[in-house]
């Protein structure tokens, strides 16, 4: 059964014993914009609609936390975004405001030309539930020279600009 997101964290309060196990595609059931959570009836767990993306996660050196970012925040356009983390919770997707440059924002990695969300999966699954167009985030590009050094592959890894996905705000 589907909620809507204003109302998923009070059912998983209500049910909060039960459990409802289940398998599903992520990409049959979650719709852009649709403001609708799928099966949160108890589920402490949703795969999330993002497309997983584990070669990005795997890539890093454990140095890559020394990676550089980007100067400023930018509005990444969330439908171009991929995840590392397969699952979400439901109790932590929120309504977003009205205003999502007032958000704290997420943390992008770009892989191989891949916006790969690093820290905020919560909120980029709760802006694409919203159908939320664009999303604020810090980007770190390990596709630029200077931070190709952070991934395993860096002798093979060829240097590219930021994704068109991703405009300075």
């Amino acid at each position: 059964m589907a909620s809507t997101l204003a109302t998923v964290v009070a059912r998983l309060k209500a049910t909060a014993g039960e459990r409802d196990d289940f398998a599903f595609d992520p990409h049959a059931y979650w719709k852009f914009g649709s403001h609708v959570v799928p099966g949160t009836s108890g589920s402490t767990s949703l795969t999330s609609p993002l497309k997983i993306d584990e070669q990005a996660f795997s890539i890093m050196k454990p140095t890559a936390y020394n990676a550089k970012p980007e100067k400023g925040h930018f509005l990444v356009e969330v439908q171009r975004l991929s995840t590392w983390q397969n699952h979400v919770d439901p109790a932590k997707l929120r309504p977003l405001p009205a205003n999502v440059r007032s958000l704290e924002p997420i943390e992008v990695r770009q892989v191989d030309g891949q916006l790969v969300v690093w820290n905020g999966n919560h909120r980029a699954v709760s802006a694409f539930v919203e159908g939320t167009h664009s999303i604020v985030a810090v980007i770190t590009n390990f596709d630029d020279a200077r931070n190709l050094k952070y991934r395993k592959d860096s002798k093979t890894a060829e240097a590219r600009p930021l994704s068109p996905g991703a405009r300075p705000l």
